[in-house]
């Protein structure tokens, strides 16, 4: 179970001439444990850092951190990192920076670091997708502040699209979710994408973001359906619709047929198991989005501590990934089952490499679909919440499925 320690206050301690800073802020352990007080990190001690507060001081490896966030100011901090990364910093340092400010919801400073990438890198798609994010969080953030759409007129935002199952029924996604998941997973150079505008919507934003007509009809349409999704209002969104897929889906349909041939399979993680988690067979759009959903929302307890099926952020601690390791190779090893084959022998597999590939080089970073989904077993997967590595509250003690077997 987690324990949550809560250490006040800041302790007189001396300062060595090795110790680069000592802040206040937050740090989660693997274990679970969530410490607050002093930050200080050594040059001494490179590996660890040491948590300070009311004269008590513990230290805690670096390989046992979870993840650690300052609590201090956030644009003084954003200045020191800023300063810390120098003239010849890189795109990717510009967007690790950028990706931090997200997180503490500083979206302006945020898109200012990816647009430093982008300048740095133009061919790095990385800094788009942010941007893209950060675009689209903004907005959302904003209208459930205020409960009102982006007019502030009073228009009711609109909220998560929940589908109870019908009993007997193989319980998918709607057409209106995986429209979403759509959106949330649109790339801007997903320039393949073909937007269809209902609704008279491209009229509405015209009038909406005061553009001139002549100058919005020189975008494509591509870059309309960006301009509408990142500026426009809740209702908006919901008419602009793709008749194809994103490149997150386009890369996991290629994937999709290894999974069902392993974690499918009869006795395993199919519609005929009583396992918590399933995947659905077959290939129609509805089902691709459905077993698309369910794992890159789905998250479980190993050892007390919370993973995710599909991690963003950490993708090697993936568990579908972990779990098709042999147990005295994997970090996270899958239970003990008779008669499971482990499919995959090591991380230099091909199949593992494709599914590395697929959650590290080309998911977003994050996604926050917005979409409640309930799985005919009961249980149910709850949308992750931005940014990505916590909020999916997991059904209790869920069994999750082993990759595919590598060929």
């Amino acid at each position: 179970m987690t324990r949550r320690s809560m250490l006040g206050g800041i302790a007189a301690i001396g300062i060595m001439a090795s110790v680069l800073w000592a802040r206040p802020g937050v740090v989660k352990t693997k274990d679970g444990r969530t410490i607050e007080g002093d930050i200080i990190e050594s040059v001494d001690k490179p590996d660890q850092i040491t948590v300070s507060a009311h004269g008590a001081q513990l230290s805690i490896e670096r390989s046992n951190i979870a993840s650690l966030d300052y609590t201090g100011n956030v644009e003084d901090e954003y200045k020191r990192r800023l300063a810390k990364l120098g003239a010849n910093a890189t795109a990717a340092d510009h967007l690790t920076l950028a990706s931090w400010l997200f997180n503490q919801k500083a979206y302006d400073q945020a898109r200012i670091e990816a647009t430093a990438a982008k300048k740095i890198n133009p061919q790095d798609p990385n800094a788009d997708a942010l941007i893209v994010t950060i675009n689209r969080q903004q907005l959302l953030d904003r209208t459930q502040a205020t409960g009102t759409g982006a007019t502030g007129t009073g228009t009711t935002t609109v909220g998560p699209v929940v589908t109870p199952p019908k009993p007997g029924a193989r319980h998918l996604l709607t057409p209106e979710q995986i429209q979403t998941i759509k959106q949330g997973e649109m790339k801007t150079d997903d320039v393949g994408l073909k937007p269809q505008f209902t609704n008279k919507v491209i009229t509405r934003y015209i009038d909406f973001d005061n553009v001139a007509p002549a100058d919005f009809a020189t975008n494509t349409p591509f870059q309309q359906a960006v301009l509408i999704l990142t500026r426009g209002t809740p209702e908006m969104r919901q008419d602009v619709k793709f008749s194809n897929d994103p490149s997150a889906v386009e890369a996991y349909k290629k994937i999709q047929p290894m999974l069902l041939a392993g974690c499918a399979t009869s006795g395993c993680h199919n519609e005929q198991s009583k396992t918590k988690f399933l995947l659905f067979t077959g290939s129609e759009p509805d089902v691709v989005y459905t077993n698309f959903y369910i794992l890159t929302q789905y998250a479980t307890t190993v050892d007390k501590v919370q993973h995710k099926l599909v991690d963003r952020t950490r993708p090697n601690e993936s568990l579908l990934l972990q779990f098709g390791l042999p147990r005295d190779r994997a970090q996270f090893p899958h239970k003990d089952v008779v008669g499971m084959r482990t499919p995959f022998t090591s991380a230099q597999v091909g199949p593992y490499q494709t599914i590395l590939n697929w959650i590290s080089n080309i998911l977003l970073p994050t996604a926050d679909y917005k979409v409640e989904y309930q799985i005919p077993s009961g249980a149910t997967t709850q949308p992750a919440t931005a940014p990505a590595p916590a909020g999916v509250v997991p059904p209790p003690a869920p069994a999750v499925p082993a990759p595919p077997a590598a060929p």
